[in-house]
């Protein structure tokens, strides 16, 4: 898969103790949390490097507001430092891109280029305490936004605070007119290094067609007449023939031995693998005996204590309730009052009960 690489970087020799570096930005940067480490170390590279003009091309619709914060300060440096620092836009430096540009002493734009400016944005997700806090610091950084689109416009900042509102898109010359671009730039060429490879390369190329030109024929001719042998007489075709053949067994030999070597390499890994595998068999074989013995001895440990405890004791049997045993008036009494549930529960305790209400029952009915 191809890196990505949002940041690139190219010095240009100059002189003796001066060069041009150009720092490219395309696309989202500060998805990448050191993004704006490898910005900071393109500028520490290009002033260790002697640079006198440091170019920042730009076509980037932004990215992480804080990495353009980072990047800024690292164009500010680089100026602190003598190095002049030339912004350019090529295709769009838009939101936290236009921030980064801002820090340059001149910034120039191509004719199909745009600029967008906005505030800043976030998603947050908590307690009430905690969305204050992202709050407060976004408002932070819309006025630090302001301040700097401030400095190199001369407008005041409560002014670009509202313009700051909403997605504000500038052309070229509508950036130039809010003094937010110094001027236009062309599209930029190959560097004069880039443009004498691809000469030399063409050189190349045709020497080696003109020298192939030659050659085939003169070596088509020596072919047909028989090359010189080691003792300075002209090789048969023959000869020729065996030379090319013995060529051949060689380097057949050659790959036959390295097939030798893989297919021994090859068997010894399987070898190895194969001894692995028996030996992890031992050791889970290994684990489950042990696994089933400790089982068996948790058993036996158990079966002991509960013998030594003893069974427990059942509860001695209770005593028969003796029926219950109604006098000849109590039960009359149960006769009169018509109670006949519970005179058949008594007539059912006993033979002799059944026969003490039968009894008084036919005397009533007398």
């Amino acid at each position: 898969m191809k890196e990505k690489k949002i940041i690139r970087y190219s010095y240009t020799a100059a002189g003796e103790n001066s060069g041009h570096g150009v720092i490219d930005i395309v696309g989202i940067f500060g998805e990448d949390a050191d993004d704006s480490l490898v910005f900071r170390g393109h500028v520490e590279d290009a002033l260790k490097q002697g640079c006198t003009r440091l170019t920042v091309r730009v076509n980037s619709p932004g990215g992480c507001l804080f990495s353009a914060f980072a990047m800024y300060d690292a164009l500010k440096s680089a100026r602190a430092a003598g190095c002049e620092v030339v912004a350019e836009v090529h295709g769009v430096a838009a939101s936290a891109a236009s921030v980064v540009i801002m820090a340059a002493e001149r910034v120039l734009m191509s004719e199909n280029s745009q600029l967008m400016l906005h505030a800043p944005s976030t998603c947050v997700w908590g307690r009430l305490d905690e969305l204050q806090e992202q709050v407060d610091s976004l408002r932070d950084s819309w006025l630090r936004m302001c301040a700097i689109y401030s400095e190199r416009t001369g407008t005041p900042a409560d002014e670009l605070s509202a313009t700051l509102q909403r997605d504000t898109w500038y052309t070229a010359a509508q950036a130039i007119e809010a003094k937010l671009a110094d001027g236009t730039v062309e599209p930029f060429e190959l560097a004069d290094t880039e443009k004498q490879s691809g000469t030399l390369r063409q050189a190349a190329a045709e020497i080696a067609r003109r020298a192939g030109a030659w050659l085939m024929p003169h070596k088509r001719a020596a072919q047909a007449e028989g090359e010189p042998t080691e003792d300075g007489n002209a090789a048969s075709p023959l000869q020729l023939m065996q030379q090319r053949l013995a060529m051949q067994a060689e380097k057949l030999a050659e790959l036959t031995a390295a097939a030798a070597d893989a297919k021994a390499a090859r068997d010894a890994a399987l070898a190895d693998a194969a001894a692995a595998r028996a030996e992890l068999q031992a050791v889970q074989q290994a684990a489950e005996a042990e696994c089933a013995q400790i089982s068996a001895r948790i058993e036996r440990e158990v079966a002991n204590r509960l013998a030594a405890v003893g069974a427990p004791l059942a509860p001695a049997p209770a005593e028969p309730v003796a029926p219950r045993k109604l006098t000849d008036a109590q039960v009359q009494a149960l006769i009169t009052g018509a109670r006949t549930g519970a005179l058949l529960e008594y007539s059912a305790t006993s033979g002799e009960a059944y026969h003490q209400v039968e009894r008084l029952l036919a005397a009533t009915e007398n």
